[in-house]
């Protein structure tokens, strides 16, 4: 048995805002067999168990009374385009591994903070590319019915960053394996903006259009370690026809994306002034305005209400009802409340 249970532990650096945190229990694990284990402390003392990778899009609250587990399995298999990865492994760490490999289809995902097992919660997604485009399914751990199972990619229910385990499920399923179909051929996605003007030698292999990627990331997006964030922390809202036209009158421009209409959510935040700022010692990053900062000492409290009031005034200002991002973990919601 490879499970390793640890009492009242220490969170703070494990999630990339650096929020002050602490668990009950912390444990770790390496395969979805060892898991068994777990549930009679789980039941003994009816506790809950929530899985953590890097804690790159959590809010963690102050005291989280359960058992907070990661995997490590960090686990590579490749059998043709085929690519099965362990939920431990780091998200960025599989990208490499797949272009050594001549495996395409990831480039532009590079730079994603955050773990394997994590990446389908949310169906990650960067610069035109998601991971439901080129992802097969994922094994889980029922900790409902304790037992381990598979969903395709069907099953996974995957949207505009969020899942079947983000929303109908949360919380009943812990995502153990990742399995990806890639392609064996450099195909570069280019329609997204930023990419759509790169010089030929930026799109010439998988290696340089990572290149680009993270030149691109480095230039607009804080560094989490030097400034502590959860990257964006609003999804780009989607809006009516009407409202589209009555924001791009306000200086705001939707975009069609299959017959809808999205918006920047930067953009609103942006056009309703409200880049820097801060509240507590939460801030909106001047890089970029989906960023939110923890200047030194921000407390959960501090995040969750400059969420609100950004939520608020962009309302307020444009009609249009923002959506956070991040996931809350132990009584931190997912969806700010309003003030």
């Amino acid at each position: 048995m490879s499970l390793t249970v640890y009492t009242n532990v220490d969170l703070t650096s494990r999630n990339t805002l650096g929020l002050r945190s602490f668990a009950r229990f912390g444990g770790t694990f390496e395969t979805a067999r060892d898991l068994s284990a777990l549930f009679e402390l789980a039941q003994r003392d009816c506790l809950n168990i929530f899985p953590l990778g890097s804690g790159s899009n959590v809010l963690l609250d102050t005291w989280i009374d359960g058992i907070v587990l990661s995997s490590r399995d960090r686990g590579v298999e490749i059998d043709g385009a085929r690519v099965t990865a362990g939920a431990g492994l780091e998200w960025d760490e599989l990208v490499q591994i797949t272009l050594a490999r001549n495996l395409f289809g990831l480039e532009n995902l590079s730079g994603i903070p955050g773990t394997v097992g994590a990446a389908p919660m949310q169906n990650i997604g960067a610069y035109g590319v998601e991971l439901s485009d080129v992802i097969v399914g994922v094994e889980v751990f029922d900790l409902v019915n304790k037992q381990i199972s598979f969903f395709d990619q069907d099953a996974c229910r995957f949207g505009y960053r969020t899942s079947y385990f983000k929303t109908d499920q949360s919380g009943q399923y812990l995502i153990t394996k990742v399995v990806l179909e890639l392609s064996r051929r450099f195909s570069p996605v280019l329609e997204y903006p930023d990419l759509a003007h790169l010089p030929e030698s930026d799109i010439a292999s998988g290696y340089a259009l990572r290149d680009a990627v993270l030149n691109i990331r480095n230039r607009k997006l804080p560094d989490y370690r030097v400034r502590g964030n959860a990257g964006s922390f609003f999804k780009n809202p989607f809006v009516t026809e009407s409202l589209a036209q009555d924001l791009l009158s306000k200086g705001v421009r939707a975009y069609s994306v299959d017959n809808r209409f999205k918006v920047s959510a930067a953009a609103l935040i942006e056009a309703a002034g409200l880049v820097g700022t801060q509240i507590g010692g939460g801030r909106i990053s001047s890089k970029h305005a989906l960023v939110l900062e923890n200047t030194g000492q921000a407390t959960l409290a501090d995040i969750l209400k400059l969420a609100a009031y950004i939520r608020s005034e962009v309302r307020e200002q444009f009609g249009v009802q923002l959506e956070v991002e991040p996931q809350g973990l132990k009584g931190s919601p997912q969806n700010t409340t309003d003030p």
